[in-house]
């Protein structure tokens, strides 16, 4: 998922940054969405929603395109349920996990029930060493979070590292467009 979001993202980047936009660049964002999206996984779905989203209120496109964008989110905002539940209904155990979790549980495949039990865990085990350094048996307390995941494997001393390699290596000297899909991705 995370390499077809990264095709997709780098593609888009190209597209906007380049002087000339060049029709083999826009039919490889085409195809690398296309393909992308029969992966089928929500992650694909929920970045691709923010990418066109960010595309269409951030950079010049046309008042038609705007409207019809605006007339989508009123759309989905005002028959919101109905369209979670249709939607609910073609996802593996999406009924079940919507009626027992709510709706957060179904979009994040039950992490926000990990995160939960892990924070539990560690309110319960923890030093203050364990605060500092990390510590946790993985298999047994992962999140599939990553941010969580270094948080409670490396603790604020490796967080803090991770974040500043992130910052170093991706953030420094880049342009606006190259941060904004930073932050969807």
């Amino acid at each position: 998922t995370y390499f077809h979001i990264i095709l997709i993202a780098t593609t888009y980047i190209n597209i906007q940054t380049a002087a000339k936009k060049e029709i083999k660049d826009i039919v490889l964002l085409c195809f690398f969405i296309i393909a992308s999206l029969l992966i089928g996984t929500k992650a694909i779905w929920l970045f691709l929603a923010c990418l066109f989203s960010y595309h269409v209120l951030f950079t010049n496109t046309s008042k038609i395109v705007k409207g019809i964008y605006a007339t989508i989110l009123i759309g989905f905002i005002v028959f919101f349920r109905k369209i979670i539940g249709l939607l609910v209904e073609f996802l593996p155990y999406g009924k079940r996990l919507y009626s027992e979790d709510g709706l957060i549980s179904v979009i994040t495949s039950k992490r926000d029930v990990l995160l939960e039990n892990t924070f539990n865990h560690i309110e319960e085990n923890w030093t203050f060493l364990n605060y500092i350094f990390g510590g946790i048996d993985y298999f047994k307390y992962k999140i599939e979070m990553e941010f969580f995941d270094i948080f409670i494997l490396f603790g604020l001393i490796g967080l803090c590292i991770y974040v500043n390699f992130i910052k170093i290596a991706f953030w420094e000297k880049q342009t606006t467009l190259f941060k904004s899909i930073i932050i969807l991705i």
